[in-house]
């Protein structure tokens, strides 16, 4: 195909609005790395909710434009949570992005 380019990541593409999600591995069994960028930290904030829309953890004090966490797919008391889908939010003042994944034991 002449003019080249190809296909932009959506990592990418989400990155120059000023946020990139990725969610792995997916489905997950017991440990999720959730890696993100965003342009600016200020109110950046990662929720993770459940099928039902309740909000099941969160990560409210992101440290680095661009980092990993690992999530032990449990809720914020430490209870390991059902098989189901859950769905990771990364949002900022900008705009924000959402990631479905799928636990099972």
């Amino acid at each position: 195909m002449a003019g080249g380019g190809g296909v932009q990541s959506t990592e990418t593409s989400d990155l120059k609005k000023g946020i990139a999600l990725r969610v792995q591995p997916n489905p997950a069994k017991t440990n999720v790395t959730i890696s993100y960028a965003v342009h600016q930290l200020k109110n950046a904030r990662l929720k993770i909710y459940d099928a039902t829309g309740r909000l099941v953890k969160q990560y409210s004090h992101l440290t680095n434009y661009q980092s990993s966490i690992v999530w032990n797919c449990c809720d914020d008391n430490g209870t390991r949570l059902p098989n189901g889908i859950y769905f990771v939010r990364l949002e900022s003042e900008q705009t924000d992005n959402i990631e479905k994944i799928l636990i099972l034991s």
